[in-house]
């Protein structure tokens, strides 16, 4: 067994822009970046890896594994660019939603952003969950107009102004298989979520 955990971290000045998680030295991007670690069951240190952009902070949302081992990662970014590894992800608009996903050995499998259009105003990611069969279930917010993943456009009451809920599934691949939307007549937002093992959510 193995525990992975996930955060933010902050240089703490120019001049020492980096943080030591284990025997890993990360180093941020110019603020606060994002970072994700394996450890053993008996606390014994296995990895580390850094995400982050240069122009502004960057928001560390959750965290799950599947039954591979592999881990995913959501969260937000504000810069012009979000950096993972290989990956550059590029921002279209207030804060950008993403989804990234380790092996087992801490390779960056994939990294995309969440919305891939529609998405000029802020829309956050908050929490992951991975059901017995491997499938990923995410939620958040978003205050744009209409925002689209994959074959699924959601359309915001009051665009702009309030926020409405967002839920959807995805794939291992990073892929969308459902995306729906909740509203009422102000701002809501969805922090937390949870599957069973035949992939009810709650």
């Amino acid at each position: 067994n193995y525990v992975f955990i996930g955060g933010t971290f902050s240089p703490h000045s120019a001049l020492t822009p980096t943080t030591v998680i284990g025997t890993t030295t990360l180093t941020t991007q110019g603020n606060t970046d994002i970072f994700v670690a394996k450890y053993s069951d008996a606390g014994v240190f296995q990895w580390a890896r850094a995400a982050g952009s240069s122009s502004s902070s960057d928001f560390f949302g959750d965290i799950t594994v599947d039954g591979s081992n592999n881990c995913y990662i959501v969260g937000g970014y504000f810069g012009a660019s979000m950096i993972l590894n290989t990956v550059t992800l590029t921002n279209t608009g207030g804060m950008d939603a993403f989804l990234a996903k380790y092996s087992s050995i801490g390779n960056l499998q994939f990294a995309t952003s969440i919305f891939t259009s529609g998405n000029s105003l802020n829309d956050d990611c908050w929490a992951i969950d991975c059901d017995a069969s491997n499938n990923l279930y995410i939620c958040g917010s978003f205050s744009g107009t209409m925002v689209t993943t994959g074959i699924n456009t959601l359309t915001n009451t009051t665009p702009g102004s309030t926020t409405d809920i967002w839920v959807g599934k995805f794939n291992t691949s990073g892929a969308p298989t459902w995306v729906t939307r909740a509203s009422g007549s102000n701002s809501e937002t969805a922090r937390h979520l949870t599957c069973d093992a035949i992939g009810n959510i709650y």
